[in-house]
């Protein structure tokens, strides 16, 4: 499948410093790409530069054919990219529901999203069910259930997810887990930055390994479950 996002011979950094050295990725269409690495490597920074948050100090980062490296957030997101980050990041004062709508700002949004809203809502049941809820007081579980779904309001066809464990339980994880790939059954491509590894590339259809801000390894994630590399750094084998 060809190519829906992708990162060639990309450089950012935060002010002097140079985070992302000359890294190459791409993420087909209707896939889950995991992203792993160690704490350092890259991978917060990465999604932060594909979704507009940061810089491209050189480089491009192509989505669907069309060279975005300069463009706005907004204008990604217009374009069809939605960033989960790292931390959640929920509006407390906003209901669950409220949160939801604040989601199809975008115009290529705004129809259909009663239906879309419905859809959330299947996916996520919890999140029904606390629909009149301040985002403030739902649990850690249900902030990261509506952060995914607040993204998927803006009918994206490419959702980067940073870090969408952290933090939870670890039945909470597994229910997160199983709603990523349902997304990408639906047709939403995933870019996955994640800490646990194992559980990333168990459900990944390709990876790849950051070191020091470029690619150190890539394939098919269940070769790179099996790779010795993969194992001895980050299971401990």
């Amino acid at each position: 499948m060809s190519a829906l996002l992708e990162v060639s011979h990309l450089c950012a950094g935060y002010g002097e410093v140079a985070v992302l050295r000359d890294l190459n990725f791409t993420v087909a269409g209707g896939k889950i790409t995991a992203v792993i690495g160690s704490n350092g490597s890259g991978k917060t920074t990465t999604m932060r530069v594909v979704a507009g948050l940061l810089p491209v100090r050189s480089g491009r980062i192509d989505f669907d054919g069309r060279d975005l490296s300069k463009a706005p957030a907004s204008e990604r997101v217009a374009a069809g990219l939605a960033l989960v980050p790292e931390g959640r990041l929920v509006f407390p004062e906003f209901s669950v529901e409220e949160t939801l709508r604040i989601g199809a700002y975008c115009v290529r949004a705004r129809s259909g999203l009663t239906a879309r809203m419905a859809q959330m809502y299947v996916l996520f049941p919890q999140l029904y069910e606390r629909r009149r809820t301040l985002a403030g007081a739902l649990s850690g579980g249900e902030q990261q259930m509506l952060a995914i779904a607040r993204a998927l309001m803006s009918a994206p066809r490419l959702l980067l997810l940073d870090e969408p464990s952290l933090g939870l339980a670890p039945a909470v994880v597994s229910h997160v887990f199983d709603a990523i790939v349902a997304i990408a059954k639906s047709g939403v491509a995933v870019c996955l930055v994640e800490q646990d590894v194992h559980l990333s590339l168990e459900i990944a259809d390709y990876a790849y390994v950051l070191e020091n801000g470029a690619v150190a390894a890539k394939g098919p994630a269940p070769e790179l479950l099996q790779s010795d590399q993969v194992r001895t750094s980050y299971f401990g084998l």
